[in-house]
């Protein structure tokens, strides 16, 4: 069944601004259950493959694709957290690395920094902040509006994470797990399971 209105905008693609397709494309990604949505990525990558095609070859080392990253921030603005993280993980899916991180949390919640460097077969509490940080850094565009200050540091990973304080022994232990809004949304891309 055809949608008129999907299709008068499918019709004005090969008009439109690099700019602008991108922020259609994050409009697209940010409501992943809109079947609309589906077409429009799927046209919008079409229209960019004629482009490419229409482009001379390049000559030397070709560049990655460019994201609007303003464009991307300012799709996100209003949109759920559960949507963000959804957007941000199908737009850039996470590494070997990451996903293996992202499964220690999951599988480990309510441990600290340094238990999940552990479980994850490195040392220290430096390397959880250091790559769920950086996890979450290089999605920085669907997320940044997370990167909040806990215990007075800005703590990238909190955009996934909720960070919670216990004593122990005369310290502060910070334990962390994955918010629930970052779960779901990992495991509907497939990427966390009750067996990873």
């Amino acid at each position: 069944m055809s949608n008129p209105k999907l299709d008068r905008l499918l019709n004005t693609l090969p008009s439109r601004t690099p700019a602008e397709l991108a922020v259609m494309e994050a409009n697209a990604l940010a409501r992943p259950k809109d079947p609309n949505a589906a077409a429009l990525l799927e046209a919008i990558a079409a229209d960019r493959a004629l482009r490419e095609a229409a482009k001379p070859a390049p000559t030397g080392r070709a560049a990655r694709p460019v994201i609007d990253l303003e464009a991307v921030t300012e799709a996100m603005r209003d949109l759920p957290a559960g949507e963000r993280i959804l957007a941000a993980f199908q737009a850039k899916p996470p590494t070997a690395t990451e996903l293996a991180w992202l499964r220690v949390l999951h599988a480990h919640p309510g441990s600290t920094g340094e238990e999940l460097a552990r479980h994850a077969g490195e040392k220290g509490a430096n390397s959880f902040h250091l790559r769920v940080g950086s996890l979450c850094a290089a999605r920085s565009a669907w997320l940044a509006q997370d990167f909040v200050p806990y215990r007075d540091k800005q703590w990238k990973c909190v955009a996934l994470c909720a960070p919670a304080d216990r004593e122990e022994g005369g310290r502060t232990l910070t334990e962390w797990r994955l918010k629930p809004e970052a779960e779901a949304a990992l495991r509907e891309l497939g990427h966390l399971s009750d067996n990873a």
